[in-house]
């Protein structure tokens, strides 16, 4: 009897199938171990053998396979960082990227309250997501959150109850399906088609509720007894804020429920901003201060024009201060979004204001500074400058002036600093001119040590100044020093954190021996500022940084980074969320193409990551054209799949053209950069190759990246290990070239060796000239062998052998690579005649 015939009786007998074993294949999936079972199905850690991963597998029984698969289909339309993400569905099996951590349960033993409500809010905001797809959970609970350990993300899972917009319904009507203690009302008399979004912001409820006091709003010992309380008894009352989102979240007519997860999730976003707010402010202010700034300011300045001048304008600061007020609680509770849709209305309040007071700086300050609260800084610059035309002696505006101009170069610097890290030979470094200037205006004319006659101003802003100062002259570490001061006074002030985390990028003096633990330290204080302000955007992209540079530190010593590159990836993401900005693609299209180059090391095809790089270098030239390290970057990714297909055996041309007008595009942009152009000699070697094995013409274009690379050297007298290596690269390809067709290789062998040689004399501890020089010496020894040459070839293989060994303990990330090669060249060595 088939396989599939098995299936189909078992299913008619409606009896179980035996359990698969460690081994046993399901699909392209090798099962590896059983990490969890429940009444639906076992879940296994298993290898994709195609792509070389680990992936979680849910291996499912007969009787229950239809509902479980329903849970893939509806998860698989979920694109979302804090959603598990579904690879594959089998007839009997789902596979799931693999989270590596505990339940949301288990971490909550430990977690304090603070850290439970937050938690309840990122899940609020993932299943906010999942309804806005049209997908409803139905079993929302901590057991179906994973937290992953090494970067804390919570991921929701188990859509195994969902509803999907078409009406396909995976619980059958009359049944109470769900976990008891978090069952909505509907969800308990098995009304199915009363359930929908409200049943799942009735489980936020509970879990709010339980985050907020350590148990559960609905208690008793039998199941039964449960189900009574849920139908028929209130929950105690929780006083404040969080009290108010509860009670609207477990109203038993899910009607009068709070609409869907989103809405849930902005309401406590404001309990939580209310709760931490600096001036504690009622939550009542935060809304209503913006309304009453865009649209009862100018009734009010219209039916009240016989008031005094003076008083008008007292009313105006005072307004537009609760709405900076409220812009900062709400973008430290992570609903940047949200205020958004308060700015068309807020700015033609603010309109009318200059029409009644034109000359007040303090207008053009207070909305300049809302715009910074929103993340759009090119705009919080302009209302600066304008506020500054009009009084240039208005010291918070001076202030905010010197925080923007810093902010921008800071960011500038990150993304030179991270073009030269990847090769790309950027122009000089952005200058630190106009933002010292800036804050040497600021301490000529601002307050002493204390600020108190400006109270628009931080008390620390003195101290900001001369922390800023002391990096922007390259003392990093006294700036850090002063910064960790600042914010052990204020920790929510924002600049001083964006620029403490450029002083210890910037800071040389940390011995090499402890990089990884300064990197630790660095994202751990990140962590630390996202738990305390869910809507910092800096804060995101400084952990993303900190996280690739730890990947590339792993990569480089042969150590899977996947998980850091995942983690952000995942910060990235949501940083885009907040502010879609060109540096955003770019990082996150570096994050791809670290990935993708450790599935090149490791011998995987990278082709969907590198895809994705991509595509996200792509947004960030439509944003801006000009971007010549986007250009480079996606030039770079196109030259990496090319290889992988030549290596698999497929046709790379295509791709090395795309890498080539890449590069030449970005050579046309700046003829002074020599980066673009070297990496377009190497793409037009490549090309030579490609075309030459398949018998095309190949030695013009060989000759063309050979003297380009000669031109190179000629203009800089430095030796390069890398220029030296491309270069015996160019010539090894050659060579394979000419074996292909039949024609004598061995000056072009000559030459790469001698070329492999001179990277190896540059630096003996650089793994690419033994790299080459291993190569060379088996494609040498192969030749040899090929032609009766017995002895000279063993002798080669030899030499191939020690060159390639040494090249991988130089570099790990090699080691998978030359596996087969080192082994080849070992074993000819020992058995040739």
């Amino acid at each position: 009897m088939t396989d599939d015939a098995t299936h189909r009786l078992l299913r008619f007998l409606n009896q179980a199938e035996p359990l698969p074993a460690v081994g046993d294949r399901r699909g392209r999936y090798r099962i590896d171990r059983e990490i969890g079972r429940g009444g639906v199905a076992v879940v296994f850690e298993a290898t994709d053998m195609d792509l070389d991963r680990k992936v979680a597998l849910k291996v499912l029984t007969a009787a229950t396979s239809e509902r479980t698969r329903d849970e893939a289909r509806a998860a698989a339309r979920l694109q979302h960082p804090n959603v598990v993400t579904v690879h594959e569905v089998g007839e009997d099996f789902i596979a799931m990227e693999l989270v590596r951590g505990r339940s949301l349960a288990a971490a909550w033993r430990e977690a304090p309250r603070e850290r439970r409500v937050q938690d309840v809010l990122t899940v609020a905001r993932a299943l906010g997501y999942a309804h806005g797809q049209g997908l409803v959970h139905r079993d929302v609970k901590p057991q179906n959150v994973l937290v992953e350990t090494d970067t804390g993300r919570l991921v929701l899972s188990d859509f195994g109850l969902a509803r999907m917009q078409d009406g396909k319904d995976s619980a059958r009507a009359g049944r109470a399906a769900g976990t008891a203690p978090y069952m909505a009302p509907e969800q308990v008399r098995g009304d199915v088609e009363a359930m929908g979004r409200a049943t799942d912001v009735w489980a936020l409820g509970v879990m709010l509720f339980q985050a907020a006091t350590g148990h559960l709003p609905f208690r008793a010992d039998k199941q039964s007894a449960v189900f009574e309380l849920i139908l028929h008894a209130r929950p105690a009352v929780i006083e404040g804020p969080l009290g108010a989102v509860i009670e609207r979240a477990l109203h038993k007519n899910p009607a009068s429920r709070t609409r869907d997860a989103a809405v849930f999730a902005d309401d406590l976003a404001r309990a939580l901003a209310t709760a931490t707010a600096r001036r504690r402010r009622p939550l009542r202010l935060l809304v209503a201060g913006l309304l009453a700034t865009a649209v009862l300011l100018p009734v009010g300045l219209a039916v009240n024009s016989r008031l005094a001048r003076q008083a008008v304008i007292e009313t105006l600061r005072n307004q537009a201060r609760v709405s900076l007020e409220a812009a900062l609680e709400l973008q430290r509770a992570g609903a940047n979004q949200r205020m958004r849709q308060f700015l068309p209305p807020l700015e033609a309040a603010y309109d009318e204001a200059r029409r009644r007071a034109p000359e007040l700086a303090e207008v053009e300050y207070l909305m300049g500074r809302m715009h910074r609260a929103l993340l759009d800084d090119d705009r919080a610059l302009a209302r600066q400058s304008d506020a500054l035309a009009k009084d240039a002696h208005f010291v918070p505006a001076l202030y905010e002036r010197a925080v923007l101009l810093t902010l921008r170069r800071e960011r500038a610097l990150a993304l030179h600093d991270a073009a030269q890290e990847d090769g790309a030979a950027p122009a000089p470094r952005p200058d630190a001119n106009g933002a010292t200037v800036a804050w040497q205006q600021f301490l000529a004319l601002g307050p002493g040590g204390n600020s108190a006659s400006y109270p628009l101003l931080t008390p620390l802003a003195r101290d900001v100044a001369t922390a800023a100062l002391a990096h922007l002259r390259g003392r990093p570490d006294e700036a850090r020093r002063l910064l960790q001061a600042v914010l052990v006074a204020d920790p929510l002030l924002d600049e001083a954190w964006e620029i403490l985390r450029s002083a210890t990028r910037a800071d040389q003096t940390i011995a090499a021996t402890a990089v990884d633990q300064e990197l630790r330290e660095r994202e751990a204080s990140h962590t630390i500022g996202l738990d305390r302000d869910r809507g910092y955007l800096p804060a995101y992209v400084g952990r993303a940084e900190v996280r690739l540079k730890l990947a590339n530190r792993q990569r480089q010593r042969g150590v899977d980074p996947t998980s850091l590159l995942e983690g952000a990836k995942a910060d990235v993401s949501t940083a885009l969320e907040l502010r879609p900005e060109e540096n955003l693609w770019m990082l996150r299209g570096r994050l791809q193409l670290a990935e993708a180059y450790w599935l090149l090391d490791s011998g995987a095809d990278p082709t969907p990551v590198s895809e994705a790089a991509e595509q996200d270098f792509t947004r960030a030239l439509q944003l801006n054209s000009r971007l010549l390290t986007a250009l480079t970057w996606r030039g770079t990714s196109h030259a990496q799949r090319a290889g992988w297909l030549e290596q698999a055996g497929r046709d790379g041309r295509a791709q090395y053209a795309a890498a080539t007008r890449d590069w030449e595009a970005a050579s046309r942009m700046d003829p002074k950069r020599d980066g673009p152009r070297f990496h377009l000699a190497r793409a037009v070697g490549r090309s030579a190759y490609a075309e030459g094995r398949r018998g095309g013409e190949a030695a013009p274009l060989f000759a063309a990246a050979e003297n380009d690379l000669s031109a190179f050297a000629a203009r800089d007298r430095k030796p390069s290990v890398v220029r030296a290596s491309a270069s015996a690269s160019i010539a090894l390809d050659e060579a394979r070239v000419l074996v292909a067709r039949g024609e004598d290789p061995r000056s072009a062998l000559d030459r790469a060796q001698a070329r492999a040689d001179q990277a190896i004399e540059i630096d003996r501890n650089d793994g690419n000239g033994w790299l080459q020089r291993g190569l060379v010496c088996l494609e040498r020894a192969d030749y040899l062998a090929r032609g009766e040459k017995l002895a000279a070839a063993r002798t080669e293989y030899a030499l191939a052998a020690t060159a390639l060994a040494q090249a991988a303990a130089l570099r790990p990330t090699l080691a998978a690579r030359l596996a087969e090669p080192l082994a080849r060249a070992r074993q000819r060595s020992r058995t040739l005649p």
